[in-house]
């Protein structure tokens, strides 16, 4: 049974015990009262599906229960880990905690995308973009509120000419946790789990011109110039930017170890 007091809602906490019951414990599925909608919409937010009703509660009162399953997709989602932090799948009950931060033109614009206009315009990102495999929430520990992302663009999926076992690192932060050096300490677990677990052969990273930020992640993460595009057309934010690419293979990541 997960419990929340009305005092407390809306602060991340059911959130959080759930993700302790999943990551944990290993809890893959639960029941609720068909009545509580509010449960419900919390469940399947949180990746849960319904796989059959019962008309009456386990105490054989005319009170139907539903009962839930973890999906497939988030039940086999990977999680990453580092000192600080926590990068897991996005899920729609994120689209809250992504507007906070997405609102401001001081962070999308700056990595490609358009600032975000609402709660729902953000859950549809998470719909659409978020969602794919290899993208992940930059959580930190103890606190499972998304304020950031980080993720791979593998081969023709990516924005550059790259090859199939090569990849394209994105990433971004909200403004308030800009300079905590929690960007560089994910993208290094990203780059981890990209030669280790997924073999590539090479990570790419790209900045527009100016983005000083971005320009100094890829540095301290060992990532090094290796060309530059210009009169870049960047439909997503109606823009022609200046693009500097930057490479890091796998061997020269070993060297470093």
């Amino acid at each position: 049974m997960l419990f929340v007091d009305d005092g407390v809602r809306g602060q991340g906490i059911g959130k959080q015990l759930l993700r302790y019951a999943v990551d944990v414990l290993g809890a893959r599925f639960v029941d609720v009262n068909e009545q509580n909608t509010q449960g419900v919409g919390f469940y399947r937010h949180m990746g849960f599906s319904t796989i059959r009703r019962s008309e009456h509660d386990d105490q054989g009162r005319p009170f139907p229960l539903l009962h839930l399953e973890l999906t497939s997709k988030q039940r086999n989602a990977v999680i990453l880990k580092t000192a600080r932090l926590l990068l897991r799948p996005w899920t729609e009950a994120d689209a809250e905690s992504l507007y906070e931060y997405a609102k401001n033109p001081l962070v999308g614009p700056a990595a490609g995308w358009p600032v975000h206009t609402s709660v729902n315009n953000s859950r549809q990102i998470i719909r659409d973009i978020l969602s794919a495999k290899e993208t992940y929430a930059v959580t930190r520990k103890g606190n499972d509120a998304a304020i950031g992302s980080v993720g791979l663009l593998r081969g023709d999926k990516s924005n550059l000419r790259i090859a199939d076992d090569e990849a394209e690192v994105g990433y971004w932060i909200g403004e308030p946790h800009w300079g905590k050096g929690y960007i560089p300490e994910a993208v290094r677990e990203l780059m981890r789990h990209a030669f280790e677990d997924l073999k590539l052969s090479a990570l790419w990273c790209g900045y527009f011109d100016g983005n000083e930020k971005s320009k100094r992640v890829a540095e301290k993460c060992g990532f090094t110039f290796h060309h530059t595009e210009h009169d870049k057309e960047w439909p997503l934010i109606g823009a022609v930017k200046t693009q500097h690419i930057t490479r890091i293979t796998k061997d020269e990541w070993s060297a470093t170890l």
